[in-house]
């Protein structure tokens, strides 16, 4: 069974799926978190045991939304079902994720359950880290895409997102067309909404194109919101959270991702170079050594063009709550969404730096 709501987290339960040993749980609070989930929803969970036991006394659950729309992008794109099939089958692959103490999805990918390591010791900044913070994640990315450079054994595992996979990304597509209304109504600007409409359009040409790129394994979503970093006092991990939608792709896709979402267009220029350096420094050092700045340039523009279809589709599913949650932290959420993209493509057009477009 899995559960649907905190009522349904009962002792019983968590004595059936946890690895206890010869240790139990005698009892069980599971409250919702005010800080909801951005596709699904999260408790905390305070268990009491008789006898020992390795596992922590606070966990996270993660489990199916109760709103429906919020559930329906889930399902349609499978989210569910691929960051269950993620933490059985990778654990953390070589980039420092959560523990993950327990999952289960359905077969269909409409529910889902993962009890989750707590990581609130340390800071999770949301849209506003600091240069500091993102450096620490890029410093990650390339150990962890160089493990999986062009491996095939990712070719194997199919609740990845392919790298040219047509249900997914012509998903991605028909949502974001339909989106565009509400993204234009939502400071999209000029320059953005031509370079969407030319990539719409160019779809099939962009997939055979990705094909053809080096590819690794990529969070999708690698951004600030989605990770944990120590806390000033020490306290606390650096840890990347949410792999929903784990992908087959250039690994540039999560530097790109990274730099757009955690850094100012000021902040990104003055360090980008660097950042970009270190990057293929890390890559390497893990191996690499057929892959440069004029590649990965070229793959982060399309990592910004997925990006630009993101945040269109937010536009659609989420805008109320982005504007609230950006407004907020001190931030312009019309140079998070459209400001910093349109920034980028003035300075590298992608239909006049990419083949496909």
């Amino acid at each position: 069974m899995i559960p649907k709501g905190p009522e349904d987290f009962d002792v019983a339960w968590f004595n059936d799926v946890l690895e206890l040993g010869s240790a139990e749980v005698i009892g069980a609070e599971v409250e919702y978190l005010t800080t909801p989930g951005q596709t699904a929803d999260v408790a905390g969970v305070d268990l009491t045991y008789r006898g020992d036991t390795d596992l922590p006394n606070r966990m996270i659950a993660k489990f199916t939304a109760k709103a429906e729309a919020t559930q329906g992008i889930a399902v349609a794109f499978d989210l569910y079902r691929r960051e269950a099939k993620f933490y059985e089958e990778f654990g953390d692959g070589g980039m420092p994720v959560p523990a993950c103490y327990y999952s289960s999805a359905s077969t269909d990918g409409r529910e889902v359950v993962l009890l989750l390591e707590d990581l609130s010791a340390g800071i999770s900044p949301s849209w506003a880290s600091t240069l500091g913070q993102v450096e620490i994640a890029l410093r990650a990315a390339g150990p962890f895409h160089a493990r999986w450079w062009n491996n095939p054994e990712l070719l194997n595992k199919s609740f990845l997102v392919g790298r040219s996979d047509p249900v997914f990304f012509n998903t991605t597509a028909s949502n974001a067309k339909a989106s565009l209304p509400l993204a234009l109504d939502n400071a999209m600007t000029p320059l953005c909404e031509d370079i969407l409409r030319r990539w719409l359009d160019r779809v099939p040409q962009f997939l055979e194109w990705v094909d053809t790129r080096p590819y690794s394994l990529v969070h999708g979503d690698f951004h600030p919101k989605q990770m944990f970093f120590p806390n000033e006092q020490g306290g606390g991990r650096f840890a990347v959270i949410d792999w929903q939608f784990p992908m087959i792709g250039p690994g540039s896709w999560d530097v790109a991702r990274i730099m757009l979402a955690g850094l100012s267009t000021d902040t990104r220029r003055e360090n980008e170079e660097r950042l970009m350096e270190n990057y293929l420094e890390d890559l390497r050092e893990g191996g690499v050594g057929e892959y440069g700045i004029d590649q990965l340039r070229q793959d982060a523009l399309t990592g910004h063009l997925i990006s630009l279809a993101i945040h269109t589709v937010a536009c659609a599913t989420e805008i109320d709550r982005l504007k609230l949650e950006i407004t907020d932290l001190g931030l312009d959420w019309r140079e998070i969404l459209f400001g910093r993209l349109d920034a980028i493509f003035a300075e590298a057009n992608p239909m006049d730096q990419l083949p496909y477009m």
